[in-house]
């Protein structure tokens, strides 16, 4: 298994680096990555951030604006649900949105080679507190897939964190756990553009 990767820097060969050269993570670096101003703004900050990488003004205090998902000028108390994610994608873009939960570790691979085309962005749900040994449920979106390694880039939109690498596996655990406030796995949020 992987460590934790943490930061942008690193040597020419590191994992980060490879990662962002994959066509999805350039789109991300281009539209901007963006970083959460308080806690439970993670899901609000997740979708500006893939709205804006599919070319849709949006940005975290506004995201919520003309949807069904309950806010209070434009923020979510006590965060959101990975269904919540998937509502208000479906309203801000025209493109078909799926909730994917409770794959295999392989089915999980086979998902992720979708990762790098830029036909498709996900946003994860998953628990942080096995992963850095604080917080609890969290989105970020996904920005690349290095199949020969086994690794995931998570474009963490906490600051604290930020874009980080982990090992497939390891992702799994954190990504299908229970969501004890929906009564639900977690897991991706699925935009399919075309």
């Amino acid at each position: 298994m992987y460590a934790l990767e943490h930061g942008l820097g690193g040597s020419a060969g590191s994992l980060l680096d490879l990662a962002f050269e994959q066509p999805v993570a350039q789109l991300y670096k281009r539209s901007g990555l963006l970083s959460q101003k308080a806690t439970a703004l993670c899901g609000p900050t997740s979708l500006a951030m893939v709205l804006q990488s599919i070319g849709v003004e949006a940005e975290p205090g506004n995201v919520l604006i003309g949807t069904p998902v309950s806010h209070v000028l434009g923020v979510r108390v006590g965060g959101m649900s990975l269904d919540q994610l998937g509502e208000v994608l479906e309203v801000k873009t025209t493109h078909r949105t799926d909730l994917v939960r409770d794959l295999s570790l392989d089915a999980l691979r086979i998902e992720l080679r979708n990762v790098n085309d830029p036909r498709f962005r996900y946003i994860a749900n998953f628990d942080r507190r096995p992963l850095f040994g604080w917080g609890g449920g969290h989105h970020s979106p996904l920005g690349a897939y290095l199949e020969a390694q086994d690794a995931l880039l998570v474009l963490d939109v906490n600051s604290r964190v930020g874009p980080f690498m982990v090992s497939v596996p390891q992702f799994h655990r954190v990504l299908f756990s229970r969501d004890a406030w929906m009564d639900k796995t977690r897991g991706l949020a699925r935009v399919t553009l075309g």
